[in-house]
């Protein structure tokens, strides 16, 4: 608990009133047990878009589901929503379900997130990118961009990354090193995530070295993820099962299973802290409990329609409250209690 103060106290987006708002939902959680939450989340996720360039086979919009309209969120939503939700939150991702760069106004938002003083990230495949937009996306604020790039050779990459051109994200990758250098910008800070499967594992090393020579920032090898949007809605026995033609050979790569080396978001006792300090808005204001919600019909409310804070404690988030504290014992319909029911997602 200490060392949660401390990181909140000495975070770069520090102000007394965010620090109040992440005490009072944390109050409201772990000491009182309430449905309510007293304040706002400290971290959100912002979609804006649910379009993608990309086909991954795990990724519900790789697949071509249609559980929700797709679209992009206006500057004036996303606006809208800032405005009441900025002053307390520490941290904004801007990503969800699609590749955020195909928003045009997505600089514009960075820009204005950023003059809250919240620190801004998001993950990009870096396929479809102009010079003009690497030079936008530098000066934006942008604090941080996860490199979604899962080899070293076009032929292992576009296994998973279907459509993708390897050598034309290596060379915007290039551009976007050399513009920081030439702004003298730290920011944004570059992490090349290359996700472990069965038939990419050989080239991580090689890719590591590449990145290092480019000058990427961090590197990071991570475990692959079962099909993201059914993730709420499988035991452990079924994501193993559903994701087991990609597994790479080494189990500190594997999420699920005995053998699993990846540590989730439960608490100590268990339990989803989620809905009391996080939530996802989708590219149409509706909001929902977590970044693993695909279908629309999950829905707990839509912000822009009815505000974020009205939505956060309306009857059906705090139904979905009450059930993740009774680890999904309940009656509830809701993701979470369905979740809840299947052990929780393992983020």
């Amino acid at each position: 608990m200490f060392r949660l103060f401390r990181k909140f106290l000495f975070s770069p987006s520090f102000t007394p009133r965010r620090f109040i708002n992440y005490c009072l939902g944390t109050l409201s959680k772990k000491l009182f047990h309430q449905s309510v939450v007293w304040g706002y989340p400290w971290h959100l996720h912002i979609d804006p878009t649910n379009v993608c360039n990309l086909q991954c086979p795990l990724c519900p919009t790789g697949q071509g589901r249609e559980d929700r309209p797709k679209g992009m969120m206006s500057f004036e939503h996303f606006k809208q929503i800032i405005d009441e939700v900025g002053p307390y939150l520490y941290e904004l991702d801007m990503s969800n379900w699609g590749e955020p760069i195909l928003n045009r106004e997505l600089y514009r938002m960075i820009e204005y997130a950023h003059s809250y003083r919240i620190y801004v990230s998001f993950p990009a495949n870096l396929n479809r990118i102009s010079d003009q937009h690497i030079d936008a996306l530098v000066r934006s604020g942008l604090d941080a961009i996860s490199l979604s790039i899962d080899g070293a050779s076009q032929e292992t990459y576009s296994q998973y990354r279907v459509g993708g051109k390897f050598d034309r994200v290596i060379v915007n990758l290039k551009k976007l090193v050399a513009k920081k250098k030439e702004l003298q910008s730290e920011t944004p800070h570059l992490v090349w995530s290359f996700i472990m499967m069965r038939h990419n594992e050989h080239e991580v090393e090689q890719a590591r070295q590449l990145a290092t020579e480019i000058g990427v920032d961090e590197f990071r090898a991570i475990p692959v993820q079962a099909d993201m949007a059914a993730l709420p809605l499988m035991n452990a026995d079924e994501r193993l099962e559903n994701v087991k033609d990609w597994l790479p050979t080494s189990s500190d790569y594997v999420r699920y299973g005995e053998n699993s080396q990846i540590e989730g978001q439960l608490n100590d006792k268990g339990v989803c802290p989620l809905p009391w300090s996080y939530a996802t808005i989708n590219w149409d204001g509706g909001l929902a409990p977590c970044c693993a919600v695909y279908e629309k019909e999950f829905d707990y409310g839509n912000v822009v329609e009815e505000g974020f804070l009205k939505v956060w404690n309306n009857k059906t988030y705090q139904e979905a409250r009450r059930a993740v504290r009774k680890n999904g014992k309940t009656d509830s319909s809701t993701i979470c209690a369905k979740c809840a029911r299947n052990g929780f997602v393992p983020f």
